[in-house]
């Protein structure tokens, strides 16, 4: 069953998606027109998903796919780092 945090229906590039089959949990990375690049809004995508997986004790076994089973692009690291920033001194992680 796929599970996305955001509603889109049709389009073709969104967050991350979290599919789960009995005790192993797939993460998809769902921007193929992008090769799967990682957005600075996908990191709280990301962090809910593991939370979900990692509160499930049913899940045994995580694993990181591509939408389009091809290779990925690097990910906006700098980006990445600075929605991680802001997001540790809202909550105060």
């Amino acid at each position: 069953m796929m599970h996305s945090p955001t509603a889109g229906g049709a389009e073709t590039t969104s967050a991350p998606l979290l599919d789960v089959d009995g005790a192993r949990a797939t993460i998809r990375l769902n921007r193929p027109k992008h090769l799967n690049r990682l957005q600075p809004e996908d990191l709280d995508t990301l962090l809910h998903l593991f939370d979900r997986v990692e509160a499930d004790p049913a899940i045994r076994v995580m694993v990181q796919a591509n939408s389009n089973n091809d290779h990925y692009a690097a990910t906006n690291a700098k980006g990445v780092a600075r929605r991680m920033l802001k997001s540790e001194v809202g909550t105060g992680r």
